[in-house]
């Protein structure tokens, strides 16, 4: 099995893509929005409605339906409008669209794994050598604090009666983050095995040849001849 090819730079087929399902989430929820408020406005023309129906019975004819040119009528119409909506089938349209974008993230995501995956593993370890100046300035603050721990310690020792430097209070935290700290050289940022493996290493799951991924020591000969190119870390 070899390794793959470098592939094309994908991004602005992601930007476009994140950019629809953006687009479609925030269409979804202006429109829900509009709904909620739609909703409300039926709910207080109904009510308004039934409170003239109890208090302004000269609005409503004999057969108790409001009379014509009336606010009950005026009323009466919006909620017989609404009642043609199609407020369901336009948000579920708008459901739809959402579902395919996010389709869509997903199928693009699933394509170009390996390289997507790759480039996080590469920007956690830029990530982790733009600490490594921080960590150094970290560690010499802690260790000033650790210095003057002692001279507190010598302080009371110097001191006549029942103090000595059993009464000095200080932070055990310091020096569980100081042991941490000088471990900082050995962090290591996330990786994915298996679609970002390093030289020497051999993944447990390797590519199938007919796409998806595949455990490497099953016996099949199902193993694509193109195989996630193996790094070699810069840390």
């Amino acid at each position: 099995m070899t390794a793959t090819k470098t592939k094309p730079d994908s991004a602005s087929e992601f930007t476009e893509a994140h950019r629809e399902l953006d687009g479609a989430r925030k269409t979804r929820a202006r429109r829900g929005e509009a709904y909620r408020g739609y909703q409300q406005k039926l709910a207080q023309t109904q009510a308004e409605l039934g409170h003239l129906a109890r208090t302004d019975p000269d609005q409503f004819g004999e057969d108790g339906q409001p009379k014509p040119k009336s606010r009950a009528a005026e009323l009466k119409q919006q909620l017989d409008e609404a009642g043609s909506s199609s407020w369901a089938d336009v948000l579920a349209g708008d459901d739809e669209r959402v579902r395919a974008a996010e389709a869509n993230v997903h199928r693009l995501t699933a394509k170009h794994a390996e390289e997507l995956a790759t480039a996080e593993f590469r920007a956690g370890e830029e990530d982790l050598a733009e600490g490594d100046a921080l960590v150094e300035g970290l560690l010499g603050v802690l260790s000033r604090l650790e210095a003057r721990r002692a001279r507190q310690i010598a302080i009371t020792v110097s001191c006549d009666g029942d103090i000595d430097g059993r009464h000095v209070v200080s932070d055990d935290r310091v020096d569980e983050l100081m042991r941490l700290l000088e471990q900082y050289a050995d962090f290591k940022p996330p990786r994915v095995p298996t679609l970002s493996p390093l030289v020497g290493e051999e993944p447990r799951v390797v590519k199938g040849r007919n796409g998806g991924w595949i455990g490497a020591h099953h016996g099949s000969n199902n193993y694509c001849d193109e195989q996630p190119e193996k790094l070699e870390p810069r840390r």
